[in-house]
């Protein structure tokens, strides 16, 4: 009679011990698993780049307006808006992708956040805070002190070595200082 009693009890206990290895075993994977890298595909849906920038009759944010001077010129900014859907439709032809311009009104960074769009193209000045916030792609224009580039969620370090590798392409090609030169004609 306390023999059959054992065998149950032997048998709850290795099904009890399994569970528990099971259980380490799991939490140990997920402990060592890191976060970060597991979002590092450029998981872009479909097979398309959406890239968000500016609508076209956009007036300069007024802190922007006061730091430049009220004096700044669509001379500067046109050239810029030219730029950004000629390099957004490159960097999506040379990964294969299709090009899905987004056109925002307000908030690129805000609108890339809440993910409506995969990257910015759109004369975003490189600073500090966008540094500290975001991935920044090499330089496709300055003037000067400033800096501008495509700006990615910094939850996507591939995208933003795809980008890279492809901004050095066109530099290497010509084709950026092409696009700056055509722009300002």
């Amino acid at each position: 009679m306390f023999k059959p009693v054992k065998f149950i009890l032997c048998v709850l206990a290795l099904v009890a011990f399994c569970v528990l290895v099971a259980c380490a075993i799991i939490l140990v994977k997920n402990w060592k698993s890191d976060p970060v890298l597991e979002e590092e595909e450029i998981a872009l849906e479909d097979g398309k780049l959406k890239v968000g920038y500016m609508n076209s009759n956009y007036e300069l944010p007024e802190e922007l307006q006061k730091e430049l001077g009220v004096e700044i010129s669509e001379e500067f900014v046109s050239p810029l808006k030219k730029i950004d859907k000629v390099l957004g439709s490159q960097i999506a032809e040379r990964l294969g992708l299709e090009y899905i311009p987004v056109e925002v009104k307000s908030d690129l960074l805000k609108n890339l956040n809440k993910g409506k769009f995969d990257c910015v193209i759109s004369a975003v000045k490189v600073t500090p805070e966008v540094e500290e916030n975001y991935f920044v792609s090499e330089s496709y224009f300055h003037d000067g002190e400033d800096q501008y580039a495509v700006i990615i969620k910094n939850n996507n370090q591939t995208l933003l070595d795809e980008i890279n590798e492809v901004i050095g392409q066109l530099a290497e090609e010509g084709i950026l200082e092409t696009l700056f030169l055509e722009s300002n004609e």
